[in-house]
């Protein structure tokens, strides 16, 4: 029998988690890491998610990933592999961490950002809008 998939309401110390996340690895990738956001269900305000945090790195290139396994597992983040998903790189969380998903992606990766079509991250950041080809 599956474990049944746990929804709780918004909870605004998920931003708080996510930053203090974020802040961790951005001290140990420096220069590798383009950007750290905060992605899925719940770096959208108000609304009900799985008590998971999810976070996307984007590096410049996927020649830098051994280098970003390295760093990473300074902070007890193991590499487990792109789990079927091309491009993308799952890692594990610490322990004694808040319960999260960390995956890399290089910057020119399809899987490298969760855009919503009104040209905003879930994370809040404004990204510019592609017109549509009339």
């Amino acid at each position: 029998m599956s474990t049944p998939i746990e929804i709780v309401p918004y909870d605004r110390r998920w931003h708080e988690m996510f930053a203090a996340i974020r802040d961790l690895i951005a001290h140990i990738l420096g220069s590798l890491a383009q950007r750290i956001e905060h992605v899925g269900s719940t770096a959208a305000p108000g609304l009900p998610a799985k008590p998971i945090i999810d976070i996307d790195v984007v590096i410049n290139t996927r020649d830098d990933l051994p280098a970003v396994i390295k760093n990473l597992r300074l902070l007890g983040h193991h590499h487990e592999g792109n789990g079927n998903i091309s491009g993308r790189e799952a890692f594990t969380s610490p322990a004694d961490t808040p319960s999260h998903h960390l995956y890399v992606c290089a910057v020119d990766t399809r899987n490298s950002h969760v855009t919503s079509p009104f040209g905003t991250s879930f994370a809040g950041t404004r990204r510019p809008r592609t017109p549509t080809p009339s």
